[in-house]
């Protein structure tokens, strides 16, 4: 069976639009089969996507497990950011971001590939994850435990994580790591966590 957070060259391509609409400003992403979420803006990365507007995030953003790239493209647009950096596993999705960064003239964005955060090599002010629970427990967990080493001082790192998926697991985990973590917001299920590099 084939998953989004793998390399799978055998599968076809049939591309499609994804539309979206988020604080009054529309977006129209290119996705396709074998990517997360590849039929519409995933609801978890939409309340994400919110979550990090209100917040006012800047600076230097790093999209881990990026996709297509709607939550680096969106947050480009309307956020006040130096540098967006997108990664993922998954070559397909990375291609599809690319088109979809240079469609919307994003400025100063990096696309490549990266197995969680093995060929991270900056640091940043914020770290968004929509973690692949698919891939299991100890894989999200060692991405919560590898951030850190990538967050500047005062970084953020905010994740997305349903509540019947593991988002208390996840919230006693990250207090363990950083030493704090907040539900900040939390909509259908959906929580946003965030924790702070101090």
């Amino acid at each position: 069976m084939s998953h989004y957070f793998i390399n799978d060259d055998s599968l076809k391509s049939e591309k499609r639009i994804i539309k979206y609409t988020i604080n009054s400003h529309y977006f129209e992403l290119t996705s396709d089969i074998g990517v997360f979420s590849k039929n519409e803006l995933d609801p978890g990365s939409e309340l994400l996507i919110k979550t990090a507007i209100k917040e006012g995030i800047n600076g230097d953003l790093l999209d881990v497990g990026c996709g297509y790239g709607p939550i680096g493209i969106t947050l480009s647009k309307i956020c006040d950011l130096n540098k967006v950096d997108f990664i993922d596993v998954n070559l397909r999705a990375l291609n599809l971001t690319k088109e979809n960064a240079a469609k919307y003239q994003i400025k100063n964005f990096n696309v490549f590939e990266s197995n969680g955060f093995e060929n991270v090599k900056d640091s940043y002010d914020y770290i968004l994850i929509n973690p692949p629970i698919r891939a299991g427990k100890e894989v999200i967990f060692k991405m919560f435990e590898d951030s850190i080493k990538y967050l500047k001082k005062d970084g953020i790192l905010m994740i997305v994580i349903r509540k019947d998926q593991g988002a208390p697991s996840a919230k006693k985990k990250l207090s363990e790591l950083y030493g704090n973590c907040e539900t900040l917001d939390r909509e259908k299920g959906y929580h946003i966590l965030v924790s702070k590099k101090i």
